[in-house]
């Protein structure tokens, strides 16, 4: 018989990840979560919960928009997927991000919405990666199930 599994990651590095709190550690917590057993890039949600998937798509969406424009994001992202994250983000996320992501839905080929959409997400952009530490932060015992 085996005996129990052991983790894929040590506790140090789990714990590191964690802190301190950079954009690359977020980067790397999300790529995790993208290679876990239970992703799957077809599902609306990646077939995660509701705050991960949040933690997940909000990480993408800034990355994408400020690289290259948020209308790229919106272009690619099916209208489902849009759907949940806007509901999620109106629940979860500061003042305003809804909002703002609502605009892209709507306006994504509206080349002086989507500038303005982009001078805002380049405002925020500081706010955005404090709040996904937070989210991050209270979700780290549901992160830690799904990849230990």
């Amino acid at each position: 018989a085996l005996g129990p599994m052991k983790p894929k990651f040590s506790t140090a590095y789990l714990d590191r990840l964690f802190s301190p709190s950079q954009y690359m550690n977020l980067v790397e917590i999300s790529s995790l979560l993208c290679g876990s057993g239970v992703y799957e890039s077809t599902k609306d949600d990646y077939g995660l919960t509701p705050h991960l998937f949040l933690l997940v798509e909000s990480l993408s969406w800034f990355a994408q928009s400020r690289r290259s424009g948020a209308w790229t994001y919106f272009e690619v992202t099916p209208h489902a997927r849009q759907a949940l994250m806007f509901s999620l983000l109106e629940a979860e996320a500061p003042a305003g991000f809804a909002q703002q992501y609502s605009i892209g839905m709507q306006k994504w080929q509206d080349e002086a919405a989507m500038k303005q959409l982009d001078r805002w997400m380049e405002e925020h952009d500081v706010d955005n990666n404090h709040w996904l530490w937070r989210l991050a932060e209270a979700q780290r015992a549901s992160f830690l199930q799904l990849i230990i």
